[in-house]
């Protein structure tokens, strides 16, 4: 069963959803931080403060996407080529006009010491600070994601869910391991590498967990959304209570390495239970749903260009005499302009160049 346009839709506005929200948190360190913001309700501050869910969101879609696009394909060894290049293109064609400007920036304000132009521009697993933006830790899991799909393509279709299947519980169990023997603390970060750091890390079971859902989703054809509604409030409202009170009291915050595995638990199954509530979920019609689409579309330029928004707004803001004590209407703001920046980006820059690139390799690859 092929996904239904109306399927389609929901995981757009959700992949809409997961940017906007990942831009909410990083919005409060380009505010005034003497911004009237407590004047705001509190689950505000708590929703904010989550923010780096959305990234969690983003792994699950991911993988239930790549099950999409690869599960019809014959394990030829054309297809898996096509397949990463494809999916390299649409990570690099949208990045690099973008790394353009962002290493312009770091350059014309000095601050490229330190930062690695190689790993940035190609989007290599290296330490957070050597990045010329922060958010492309990301990007380097996804690439490997890639590698390891285009690999599946390789086996026979009956192969490729128990394959995935056996990783995640492998990687699930290997992780229980290396939680137990204190892996995930400060005396053996320096151990980590490449293994627990990159090659193993907990949260490439979001990927595998994305591609497995989708499958499911697929063979079973559920209807019920509400158990998955209320799995994704529980999985949610436990990652807030162990933050609270047992993350960041002993170092291990969700947001950090430290956390890794509990975060893939509780927000893994938060993002599990929300993407598979928009797989089942009666589907967005009308006008709404053709603005989510494209909202959709412009969710992977909202998650690279926010932090370069932010900070020129940031500049501009008090040159033209807007009053950035106001939290709530700075705040909108800034997530409305780097929306429709997002969207223009798509639009012009980021969707062309993919298109062309795709039908590139098609084309050339097409005898392969």
């Amino acid at each position: 069963m092929l996904p239904s346009q109306g399927t389609i839709v929901n995981l757009q506005a959700l992949r809409f959803a997961a940017a906007l929200w990942v831009a909410f948190l990083h919005s409060q360190f380009f505010i005034n931080a003497q911004a009237d913001v407590w004047t705001l309700p509190r689950i505000f501050k708590v929703l904010q403060t989550a923010g780096f869910a959305g990234v969690d969101i983003f792994f699950v879609i991911s993988g239930a996407i790549m099950a999409l696009t690869s599960r019809h394909l014959a394990p030829t060894l054309g297809n898996s080529v096509r397949f990463l290049l494809v999916r390299f293109a649409r990570i690099y064609t949208g990045w690099w006009p973008l790394f353009a400007l962002y290493w312009l920036g770091a350059a014309t304000l000095g601050q490229t010491d330190g930062k690695s132009f190689v790993s940035s521009l190609l989007l290599l697993p290296v330490p957070l600070n050597q990045y010329v933006t922060v958010v492309l830790w990301t990007l380097s899991f996804e690439l490997y994601f890639y590698c390891a799909v285009a690999l599946l393509i390789l086996l026979p279709k009956t192969w490729r869910v128990r394959f995935f299947a056996a990783l995640l519980l492998a990687l699930a169990c290997a992780t229980a391991i290396w939680h137990g023997q204190g892996h995930f603390t400060p005396a053996r970060e320096a151990e980590s590498w490449p293994w627990q750091g990159f090659v193993a890390f907990p949260l490439i079971g979001e990927f595998l967990a994305g591609f497995l859902l989708y499958e499911w989703y697929v063979r079973t054809r559920p209807t019920r959304a509400l158990p998955w509604a209320l799995g994704a409030t529980v999985f949610f409202g436990l990652a807030v209570i162990y933050q609270k009170f047992v993350g960041k009291p002993t170092g291990a915050s969700l947001d950090g390495f430290y956390g890794a595995p509990e975060r893939a638990l509780l927000l893994g199954g938060f993002a599990v239970c929300a993407v598979a509530l928009a797989l089942i979920a009666r589907p967005i019609r009308g006008r709404l749903a053709v603005a989510l689409v494209h909202l959709g579309d412009a969710s992977y330029a909202i998650y690279l260009s926010h932090i370069m928004v932010f900070y020129a707004l940031a500049q501009l803001l008090p040159v033209v005499g807007w009053p950035t004590r106001w939290y709530l209407p700075t705040l909108i703001v800034m997530l409305t302009a780097v929306t429709l920046f997002s969207r223009l980006y798509q639009r012009w820059i980021e969707g062309p160049l993919y298109r062309l690139c795709r039908h590139q390799i098609r084309q050339r690859l097409a005898l392969v």
